[in-house]
């Protein structure tokens, strides 16, 4: 499903995770309408393609959907290496996949890509960058998301 939060008045990722919660607790309320169905109604109605509507996909795989207790947990990602059992080439509508799945260390994932839209660097940075956003949601929660500053 595709969620789109309101960051209005510079929330705190407390309040930000409320609003998804929220936005996600809504959108399951409403699961009986195909997603496809959805897409083909936005492009009539609206003009909206499909393909602007996201280019980007957070796939997390977590069958309990709750939180790990313990505040020892890291995100962590791991290099494609030919002997993984995952596809090293992957065809996809999405410029940007990154999936997680929770583990006993922590949530792991890997990040699959188009490279003729992004160099492997500029991913490495943006995953770099992910994570200490998290990791800054994560110990700053009340802090507002426009003084979430990267450097």
């Amino acid at each position: 499903m595709i969620l789109r939060t309101n960051l209005g008045g510079d929330p705190s990722p407390r309040e930000v995770m409320r609003r998804v919660r929220a936005t996600a607790l809504a959108a399951f309320a409403h699961q009986e309408l195909p997603f496809e169905e959805l897409v083909e109604t936005l492009e009539e109605e609206r003009g909206v393609k499909p393909e602007t509507l996201s280019k980007m996909m957070i796939w997390l795989q977590n069958a309990a959907l709750r939180p790990i207790a313990s505040s020892g947990h890291k995100l962590a990602f791991e290099e494609a290496i030919p002997s993984m059992l995952l596809p090293l080439v992957t065809i996809t509508k999405f410029d940007v996949i990154l999936m997680l799945r929770e583990t006993g260390r922590g949530l792991m994932g890997c990040c699959v890509y188009k490279p003729h839209l992004f160099r492997a660097t500029m991913m490495d940075r943006l995953l770099r960058d992910f994570r200490k956003v998290l990791e800054l949601m994560l110990t700053e929660p009340e802090r507002p998301i426009s003084k979430i500053r990267l450097t």
